[in-house]
């Protein structure tokens, strides 16, 4: 199995968006990680189409910090993965977050982006 992780810092250019293409068709990832806080979910699904992957799971920004919940058929299928693959989430050590925006102000948003998966 071949996982690739990429945070992006917005796919608004060309250039990226061809190197994801290339990267993708040449390493041949089971799944790919895309980290992207600029694009919006339409583009993210259509860039995942254009990849040749079937599944989506995209992260709204009601979803951070104890927003809405994924639906089940998600969560199940992405354990079911976890699972088939024997892949274990790796601890985080210090804070539990990994992202922040807007710090001292109400609309202070965290969020953990990064999660590593391993098996032995």
């Amino acid at each position: 199995m071949i996982a690739l992780a990429w945070n992006c810092q917005g796919l608004g250019s060309p250039g990226k968006i061809r190197f994801l293409k290339d990267l993708t068709r040449m390493e041949r990832p089971t799944f790919v990680f895309l980290s992207e806080t600029i694009s919006n979910y339409a583009k993210m699904e259509e860039l995942c189409s254009n990849l040749g992957f079937e599944g989506f799971i995209a992260v709204e920004p009601q979803d951070k910090r104890g927003g809405a919940s994924y639906p089940d058929h998600l969560i199940d299928g992405f354990t079911e993965c976890l699972h088939d693959t024997e892949l274990i989430d790796l601890d985080i050590t210090g804070h539990r977050f990994t992202w922040e925006r807007g710090r001292n102000t109400e609309h202070w948003i965290e969020i953990r982006l990064d999660r590593v998966f391993a098996n032995a």
